[in-house]
């Protein structure tokens, strides 16, 4: 490892402190908590293109680059379809959060549908931010180690203490501020990692986009597509947006951003294990920093595109996992929702330490993390399309969201998800579940 890569890392970590102290934060608690809705397109659009490219979500990448080689795409254009579904929404979206104060995706759930289905919502969603955290943490925590020689705890504890210092200062303003720059660099880092291995020799034969079997396109595709529409984050970013066009304008922006830094992961993929073809491909992104193959300059911009990834996914999830406890756990929960949410912030951050060490299989980790939460799929897009409140019918929306997350939990327990198709069953289940219910509904109110 060259001095290179700490100083960079150094550099990195120094400019999102800085960022940090020179914003001036949420005086309020809806500047605290959702930047005075305010958010304008550019920075609405560069945080969620961020926040979706998480750090530990790259290791599955280039782990499937490894296998499937530019089939891989498939995933982004899932996210290509999350984004329009989410946009042909927002104009409501938008309308909804400025009306009646939305700060998380609960608050439609509780709104929209009752008090039974937004308290499984919470768990749901609040389960998906703390798990997706202590991933992001893992490997940072490994990045970290790797390139400064520290220990796991120690490493973890340094990741914990920035973004711990930024969100308890700045809140969500800063969230998006650092998002902003973070965005910036994943972006030219994603176009610039494939380059340097042009003219090397390395080959960038791999499995073509098409070759992929129709069910797993179908698969990839579909799965990718519900994650981004039941995204917490996204729907956040949605609700802070300036406006309802600047809501919409940012999702389908978003698609051709993402699309091109994935492709640009998908290509250094494919090089990086045309070079390290002996590296176990799980393990891929650690492996880069011992294998000895990959040069110093890919390491240092490796080094800084995997943590701008993990800590623009981290915050955002750490503060939303703080907020779905704030505001919709504690049993005081009222106006002092700043101080409520900093105090959470505390506990929170010192668990996700603890988890993040004991984090072995990051990539069947992070998947059950992120796919739980498809289950809500069918009523995030009936609250979309229907302008009726569900209220009334709170107690049976519970219900198919508690027997479709019960499925969820058996298939994957069970290794059922090796097919990817499989994935996609709990959400179809929700989806002919609500279908059939609303469709009851309509009859016997007419």
């Amino acid at each position: 490892m060259t001095l290179f890569s700490p100083v960079v890392l150094v550099l990195y970590f120094v400019v999102v402190l800085l960022i940090t102290f020179l914003s001036k934060g949420g005086k309020s608690a809806v500047a605290f908590s959702i930047g005075n809705r305010n958010i304008g397109t550019f920075a609405t659009t560069a945080s969620i293109a961020s926040g979706l490219r998480d750090g530990a979500g790259i290791a599955i990448w280039l782990l499937l680059a490894a296998y499937m080689g530019y089939g891989t795409m498939w995933l982004a254009v899932g996210t290509s379809i999350g984004f329009f579904m989410f946009a042909l929404g927002a104009k409501r979206i938008v309308r909804d959060a400025h009306e009646h104060n939305f700060v998380t995706q609960v608050d439609v759930y509780k709104k929209h549908f009752g008090p039974r289905t937004a308290r499984l919502a919470t768990f749901i969603l609040s389960a998906m931010a703390f798990l997706v955290s202590a991933a992001q943490l893992s490997i940072a925590g490994a990045i970290l180690g790797a390139v400064f020689g520290l220990g796991v705890v120690t490493s973890t504890i340094v990741v914990v203490g920035i973004v711990g210092a930024y969100l308890f200062i700045g809140g969500y303003d800063t969230v998006i501020k650092t998002d902003l720059f973070q965005w910036g660099l994943i972006f030219v880092i994603a176009i610039v990692l494939p380059l340097l291995f042009f003219g090397d020799g390395v080959s960038f034969a791999a499995p073509s986009f098409l070759e992929l079997a129709t069910s797993d396109k179908f698969g990839f595709a579909g799965i990718s597509a519900l994650v981004v529409f039941m995204s917490a984050d996204i729907w956040q970013r949605v609700f802070s947006a300036q406006n309802q066009k600047t809501g919409r304008n940012a999702l389908l922006l978003s698609i051709p951003l993402y699309a091109l830094i994935s492709l640009g992961m998908v290509v250094f993929g494919i090089a990086v294990f045309g070079v390290m073809a002996d590296a176990d491909p799980t393990m891929l992104v650690q492996a880069m920093f011992t294998h000895g193959a990959v040069s110093g300059g890919v390491l240092a911009l490796m080094s800084i595109f995997v943590l701008a990834s993990v800590m623009s996914t981290l915050d955002t999830n750490v503060f939303m996992f703080s907020q779905f406890v704030a505001r919709h756990m504690l049993r005081k929960a009222g106006k002092d929702t700043v101080r409520q949410t900093r105090g959470v912030l505390l506990v929170v951050l010192v668990l996700l330490g603890v988890v993040a060490t004991l984090v072995s299989d990051i990539v069947t980790f992070l998947f059950g993390a992120y796919t739980i939460g498809t289950v809500l799929v069918p009523l995030l897009g009936l609250y979309v399309l229907s302008r009726d409140t569900w209220r009334k019918s709170d107690g049976w929306f519970a219900a198919i969201v508690s027997l479709s997350s019960l499925i969820y939990i058996y298939f994957f327990v069970t290794g059922a998800f090796g097919n990817i198709l499989m994935t996609l069953v709990p959400a179809g289940v929700s989806t002919m579940l609500v279908v059939l219910y609303v469709g009851v509904m309509r009859v016997f109110r007419k």
